[in-house]
């Protein structure tokens, strides 16, 4: 028969004739002569996987050294074979010797992976490996998919702190992840920067106060960055009882935080949430009236084009312009009258006007706009603004003449054509 006469080149066709004889004659002899050829021609090279497979179908002796055992299934994993028999023998003999399950090597967690989808771990192994996470350095992408599916074989807070632990070391911060972390909380597990990560991962439409003990725990100095701090003062403005006592401890630093952005001209659509809390008439000196009108002139432009990279703001009574990064294709951009220029620059310093855009104003505080011009009437937006509103009527009194005799003194004035504070002469803007 050709199996025999080309056995040394086709050693595994053979041995595979040789197992299939041995199981329909039962002859013990012909399995201890099996095991005899395996064991040599692994000796020869130890990389064909399926004769060492063979071999753990054949020789049951193999069990008894079960430490020896599973370093020869390291080393089959090591010399690339990844094969499920490989995974289902090794969650077979982890089973059968849990004691050996000392650490998550590679070999070790693709056995668990595989083995707790199919169902073939037990509880006691599935909380082992969650236990043995703890020591792993970094994040792994695969021990966080083991981690998730030994959550769902044992919800126990063990397993859970572990799935958490794994996401902060990775830093993960998406919403996705916001699940784990708020179970993690709920469930009051310990583990070190879980509020710092809840909070970082807390979704955009979250709409309900922050857990009690999350709040407690920001009350101490504790360092988030800018973004953080604004999505929780924002938390505490909406949802917490100004009579709450957790409220009060929070009111003090959430005044200094707004004043400190204010005073950086920064904006966004939480931070708006914060002045219109914090920002009221009588807080308003000549400082803060020439910070904040650009604050409550700002408005959202949204540009789905990703070609784009800043807004250019102009107008057509002066020459000077301002540009604004647009971040994730938003920039929050003040107009201080509906006469602004509005264009978009990509890379190359192209500059295109018609082009499809969303425009929302962020704040609608007209008193407070009103407060800055009587406290600070220089500011140059707000006399743009009041020649704009001046230019408009059909006779000019004595404020408005001297406010346009002043503008031409100190305001670096585009000239005018005779219809230039005609409305109908503004550029035009598409917004979709």
């Amino acid at each position: 028969m050709a199996v025999f006469t080309d056995r040394e080149r086709q050693r595994g066709v053979y041995c595979f004739f040789q197992y299939l004889q041995m199981l329909l004659t039962g002859n013990r002899d012909q399995r201890e002569a099996l095991i005899r050829l395996l064991h040599k021609y692994l000796d020869e090279d130890e990389r064909q996987f399926y004769l060492f497979y063979l071999l753990l179908k054949t020789d049951e002796s193999l069990y008894e050294n079960p430490g020896t055992l599973l370093a020869s299934m390291r080393r089959q994993y090591e010399n690339g074979c990844q094969s499920p028999l490989l995974y289902i023998e090794g969650c077979r003999l982890l089973e059968r010797e849990p004691e050996l399950l000392r650490t998550l090597a590679p070999f070790e967690l693709h056995c668990l992976y595989y083995g707790v989808r199919s169902g073939m771990v037990s509880e006691r192994n599935a909380l082992t490996a969650a236990r043995l996470s703890g020591a792993v350095r970094g994040f792994g992408r695969l021990y966080y998919y083991l981690l998730t599916e030994v959550y769902k074989r044992c919800p126990e807070p063990e397993v859970l702190s572990a799935v958490c632990g794994m996401l902060i070391k990775g830093d993960l911060r998406q919403e996705k992840y916001f699940p784990w972390y708020e179970r993690g909380v709920e469930a009051k597990i310990s583990l070190t920067r879980l509020y710092e990560y809840f909070l970082y991962s807390l979704p955009k439409n979250y709409d309900r106060a922050l857990p009690k003990e999350v709040l407690l725990y920001f009350t101490y100095d504790k360092l988030l960055d800018r973004h953080s701090r604004s999505v929780l003062y924002k938390n505490i403005l909406l949802y917490v009882d100004k009579e709450d006592p957790i409220y009060k401890g929070y009111e003090r630093t959430i005044e200094k935080f707004a004043v400190d952005q204010l005073f950086e001209g920064r904006i966004n659509s939480r931070l708006a949430v914060i002045y219109k809390h914090v920002i009221y008439r009588e807080l308003i000196d000549g400082q803060v009236a020439r910070q904040l009108p650009s604050i409550l002139s700002a408005h959202r432009i949204q540009c789905q084009d990703a070609m784009f990279k800043y807004v250019v703001v102009s107008y057509e009574e002066i020459k000077s312009e301002d540009a604004y990064p647009l971040r994730d294709g938003v920039a929050y951009v003040p107009l201080f009258s509906g006469r602004a220029v509005i264009q978009f620059q990509d890379a190359f310093g192209n500059r295109y006007m018609q082009v499809p855009y969303e425009k929302e104003k962020v704040m609608d505080e007209p008193e407070l706009l009103k407060r800055c011009y009587e406290v600070y009437p220089d500011h140059p937006m707000l006399r743009l603004m009041a020649l704009s509103e001046a230019a408009g009527k059909d006779e000019l009194d004595e404020d408005d003449i001297s406010l346009l005799e002043h503008a031409m003194e100190e305001m670096d004035l585009r000239p005018c054509t005779g219809d230039c504070f005609s409305p109908a002469s503004s550029a035009t803007t598409r917004s979709a």
